[in-house]
């Protein structure tokens, strides 16, 4: 994350700030500047520290971390992979020493005689 351009905001804020005050207020400012830049710098990442913090708390699994990268920070994520569910088994065919029953309906002795059944 380049946090420069933010850097630079601050600069020129504090430098239109200046102008008001003529040239000596005007070089003040950047001399001001030039030595507040590592401040400023520490003071962002501080905040970024904090919100990747807080960001970690809300997560259920995981973090967010800050890490420097030369002069910039650099936002990471850490979710943790989770395996893919496992399908169950198919059934298992059925084997051939499994008996089959089959179910015979015998006729009742009133449709024997030819008689209906009351």
């Amino acid at each position: 994350m380049d946090i420069t351009p933010y850097v630079e905001s601050l600069r020129q804020d504090l430098a239109a700030a200046a102008e008001a005050g003529g040239p000596e207020a005007r070089a003040a400012a950047e001399r001001l500047a030039l030595a507040l830049d590592p401040a400023v710098r520490l003071a962002l990442m501080d905040a970024l520290s904090q919100a990747a913090a807080e960001i970690t708390a809300e997560l259920p699994a995981g973090s967010v971390d800050v890490r420097l990268r030369g002069r910039e920070p650099e936002l990471v994520v850490d979710v943790p992979t989770m395996p893919l569910p496992v399908p169950p088994p198919p059934p298992a065919p059925p084997s051939p020493r499994t008996p089959r029953r089959s179910t015979r309906t015998t006729p009742s002795p009133a449709s024997r005689c030819g008689s209906p059944s009351r």
